[in-house]
């Protein structure tokens, strides 16, 4: 009673007022969807005989009242921190009502680089079609999924709306899921040695996480390898950086290293990838054998029984691999009889010195014109090293000749030189 409006204003006429007395009005106001937030209203009071009204601040005051209004918002969870090429991937996408008094009309969910699956209120009871209304505080929860792309990253863009919504600016929302991408490395060319050897540049060197440059901080190199190609596939290894080191002795060939890397931290579910780091080793530098002899004289008294070593040398400071062998052709003529080799003998007693020999280390098989002297497989003449043979004859005939000569069998020990395999020792009969 006593008010009127005109638009959004109110005036009310108060007839009198006693001194210290007071009087109020209730006005009811109900916000629009599109009404500023917070709501301001203003009052101010004149007359009554008071001549500083409204003019002064008191007669003249205001309230804010914010609204609680329906404001969507969305978001992504359940997502892996990261995925192998090609996985599939799921996770949730919430369309969230941000007020606490009002329900969401009309309420819609969408996404892009992903299919949406079913919805629910909550994410629980049952599935709800869009659009949907969304209680006060209430989410639209749906499934979504997607399939990651062999490189990069899975990009995913939410967005949600509603009817009696008046804010939009905050609608969308984004998420990405990095791709694991193991990439095959260029070959590498290495020469084999006599000790464990690294190959050159890392294999994470063209590896991405999410399209970014793969590193010890976010990814982890996995310690198990298989080896292809070649014919030492054992005993390779790679570090924690990525270095493949290959073992001593590798033989010569072209090799797939076949490794993984995985998301780092790791994700479940895991993420992982594989790739080839290619590495051809050269057969570098090989053995080279030569023999020497040593005896006590090369002149004999018939009926004389002398011994004479052979010494089979390796002078390029690399160890023999595989097959070692020399051959020693029977006498000629009528100088000596056969040569004899002892198996179990360990020196050589009527030499100076009484040297110690490794006829242990040999066999020595008559192919009717000499004897073929083979190193045992499980040996073999370290670089720089000699192994000795002792062998006898005695001396049949007066005033005659005979030349002992030793020929290593050419390749023997993985040797490519054959210009120095030979030496001849002549030997002498006195009348």
């Amino acid at each position: 009673a006593g008010c009127s409006a005109a638009g959004q204003v109110v005036t009310c006429t108060v007839a009198s007022l006693a001194a210290g007395a007071n009087t109020s009005f209730v006005i009811p106001v109900t916000p629009t969807a599109g009404a500023a937030n917070p709501v301001v209203n203003s009052a101010s009071v004149s007359g009554g005989g008071d001549p500083t009204c409204p003019a002064t601040a008191r007669c003249t005051p205001s309230t804010s009242t914010p609204i609680d209004s329906v404001d969507m918002t969305s978001s992504f969870s359940l997502l892996p921190l990261a995925t192998a090429p090609g996985a599939t991937v799921n996770g949730r996408l919430s369309c969230t009502n941000g007020s606490t008094t009002v329900a969401a009309a009309s309420v819609t969910c969408t996404v892009t680089g992903a299919t949406l699956g079913s919805c629910q209120i909550n994410g629980t009871g049952p599935i709800v079609t869009q659009p949907a209304t969304v209680p006060a505080s209430g989410s639209l929860v749906c499934s979504i999924t997607s399939t990651a792309p062999t490189t990069g990253a899975i990009a995913l863009t939410g967005t949600t709306s509603a009817s009696n919504e008046a804010n939009t600016a905050n609608n969308g929302s984004s998420a990405t899921v990095p791709v694991i991408d193991a990439v095959n490395d260029a070959a590498v060319t290495i020469t084999s040695s006599a000790s464990a050897q690294a190959v050159p540049g890392s294999v994470l060197s063209g590896d991405t996480v999410g399209g970014v440059a793969a590193t010890t901080s976010n990814v982890t190199v996995q310690p198990t390898i298989t080896v292809t190609g070649g014919a030492t596939t054992t005993g390779w290894t790679i570090d924690l950086a990525g270095i493949v080191t290959a073992p001593a002795n590798v033989a010569a060939g072209t090799y797939s290293v076949n490794y993984t890397i995985c998301s780092n931290p790791s994700a479940t579910p895991v993420a992982c990838d594989t790739a080839v780091k290619t590495v051809t080793i050269n057969a570098g530098t090989p053995a080279d054998l030569t023999p020497t002899f040593t005896f006590g004289g090369s002149s004999y008294i018939v009926g004389q029984t002398r011994e004479v070593i052979i010494n089979v040398f390796e002078i390029n400071g690399v160890a023999t691999t595989g097959l070692v062998q020399f051959f020693v052709p029977l006498p000629g003529g009528v100088a000596f009889n056969d040569y004899t080799f002892d198996p179990l003998a360990t020196n050589a007693p009527t030499l100076p010195g009484n040297p110690p020999i490794n006829n242990v280390d040999w066999t020595a098989q008559n192919t009717g014109t000499g004897l073929l002297f083979t190193l045992d497989s499980a040996k073999s003449i370290a670089g720089g090293a000699r192994s000795r043979v002792v062998i006898k004859c005695t001396a049949v005939d007066p005033a005659a000749k005979s030349n002992l000569t030793v020929n290593i069998v050419a390749n023997s020990g993985g040797e490519t030189r054959t210009n120095n395999n030979v030496v001849v020792l002549s030997q002498s009969v006195q009348r």
